[in-house]
Formats: C-alpha cells, structure tokens, sequence
C-alpha cells in the first residue's frame, strides 16, 4: 500500500505503476460489463483519470482497489445507459469474413455473450461484482472478499446466489 500512499501524496511515478499493474483487471471488469471495445477503452480511462484526481480523498490505502472497481463499475453504468445496442462492426466484419463450416458462428457467441451480459444487468450489483471479480478477473475467493470487504464465506455464499440468479434470468430469456 505504499504505493497508493505515494501516489495520494501526488506521486506520478507510483500512480503510473499502480495503473500498470491495475488496467488489465479495470479493462477485462468493464468489458465484461460494457462489448463495444471503444466504449470500455474509454470507461477505462475516465476511471483512473477520475481515480487520479479523487485519490487523496481516499481514505484507506487498503481498499484502494475495491475503490477503483467501484469508479469503473459507476463509470461502466453511466456509459450503457447512453450506448445504442448493436453488434460491434469488428464482429460484423469478422463474421463476414470468416471461412468455416458454420457461417454466422462468431455472431451467435456474440448475441449469447450479449445475452449474458444483459442477465449481469439485472443481476443485484453485488451479485454482478462478485461473479465478475472472480470470473472474469479471475480472482480467488480470498481476493474477492478483500475487495468486496466481507467474509470468504459471505462471498461464496453470495456467488451461490448470483449464479442460481443468473442462470434463471438465462433461463427466462431462452424460453
């Protein structure tokens, strides 16, 4: 946490290393959230351009991350509302270029993918969290905790729910 102090103290050396070792997980978080590429480049950095100006307001070095998570998540929130839902070109492209036994594949595991990402919306943000933290960022159950600020046995419990959630509104939508 040394370097969260450094940087609350208006280091730029220890933001920008924090920030390279932060952006992948900030970045896979908001594109599990967000599909068009463009907008979670930019939700990602209006997060550490907001994490950077509000940073000395932060008043745990320790829950730094938890804290960045939260500004992306809010940031991600803010930039759905105004995006017009479509197909990103670049899988239109590619599912018109592709060369395989089943034209149209990539489109479809775009339109799940849309799909999934939908039933996440609806999903009690923390339940959202808890299964993006530790599906698409990977994390173990020990990191999830910390980052949420509970109990292992709490965030597995609420992981629990989240996927009995989940998969009942996929259910719903598939009829």
């Amino acid at each position: 946490m040394a370097l969260v102090e450094a940087a609350r103290q208006g280091d730029h050396h220890a933001f920008e290393t924090l920030y390279r070792e932060r952006v992948p997980n900030v970045a896979r978080y908001v594109g599990a959230l967000l599909s068009h590429r463009d907008v979670v480049e930019d939700v990602v950095a209006q997060t550490f351009l907001l994490a950077w100006r509000d940073l000395p307001r932060l008043r745990e070095a320790n829950r730094f991350d938890a804290w960045l998570f939260r500004i992306a998540r809010n940031q991600a929130i803010t930039a759905g509302r105004r995006r017009v839902v479509t197909a990103p070109l670049e899988v239109v492209e590619a599912a018109a270029d592709e060369d395989s036994t089943r034209p149209g594949l990539r489109l479809e595991q775009e339109a799940a993918r849309e799909e999934v990402q939908r039933a996440l919306q609806r999903l009690p943000s923390e339940q959202r969290d808890v299964l993006l933290l530790r599906f698409v960022n990977e994390l173990a159950h020990r990191e999830v905790a910390e980052q949420m600020g509970r109990t292992e046995q709490a965030t597995r419990a609420l992981q629990y729910r989240a996927l009995l959630n989940l998969k009942g509104l996929l259910e719903k939508v598939r009829g």
